[in-house]
């Protein structure tokens, strides 16, 4: 399928949905649309996180496209904490993606926030747990700028097609997803539906698929 045509998938299956969900299984497969992850093309997980790994011109859009849904949430987290660590972790993202960085740093920033202060869990706030979400949206493009998104089944590093497309472990949940929860207050799927907006959650996704994809876009072409 081409990027075009998965583009309007992902825009009628929004357009479609009660709560305006874009799917992991549609999004997934509009990312692997904009060109070839590590593992498609006989790379391990070591290489991608060795000092001569080059990121592929598809790896820099998805990595600008995380880190454009990082950035549309910090004011969430902002609301609640001020400037902290999904802002730095946001700005190191981008100062690797000028080269002005170092990757393992990165990484290493990434783990210790989301363990050390997101897994643990927070009280919800009056509208529920978007901030946490917008931290872990943080933590996430990081990880998609260091080793881009999990998009192929790899059996050997220990992911599935169907743990891809429709993941219950939210570590294999991808930066858009937190993105989206944060901006309407919730997943579609959670008990506590009076924090979640369908209307929030279409509008997020339309300016994904409207501003964020074309803005990455430009870096497609080297």
């Amino acid at each position: 399928m081409t990027l075009v045509a998965s583009i309007e998938d992902c825009r009628r299956e929004i357009a479609a949905r009660a709560d305006g969900f874009l799917t992991f299984r549609t999004r997934r497969a509009m990312l692997r649309a904009i060109g070839s992850t590590w593992s498609e093309v006989e790379q391990t997980l070591d290489d991608v996180l060795s000092e001569s790994y080059q990121p592929s011109h598809a790896h820099l859009v998805r990595a600008h496209l995380a880190i454009l849904c990082a950035k549309r949430v910090l004011p969430v987290w902002e609301a609640k904490f001020g400037k902290t660590h999904p802002h730095r972790l946001v700005d190191e993202s981008e100062q690797l993606m000028r080269g002005a960085f170092d990757r393992m740093a990165l990484r290493k920033d990434a783990m210790n926030f989301k363990s050390a202060a997101l897994d643990g869990g927070a009280e919800p706030g009056p509208d529920g747990f978007g901030f946490l979400y917008a931290g872990y949206a943080s933590a996430f493009a990081a990880n998609v700028v260091v080793w881009d998104e999990l998009l192929a089944p790899d059996e050997e590093e220990g992911w599935g097609q169907e743990m891809l497309d429709e993941p219950e472990d939210p570590d294999f949940f991808d930066c858009a997803a937190w993105a989206a929860a944060a901006a309407a207050g919730d997943f579609p799927w959670t008990e506590q539906k009076q924090w979640f907006s369908p209307d929030k959650s279409r509008a997020f996704w339309s300016w994904y698929l409207d501003s964020a994809v074309p803005e990455a876009l430009k870096h497609l072409s080297p």
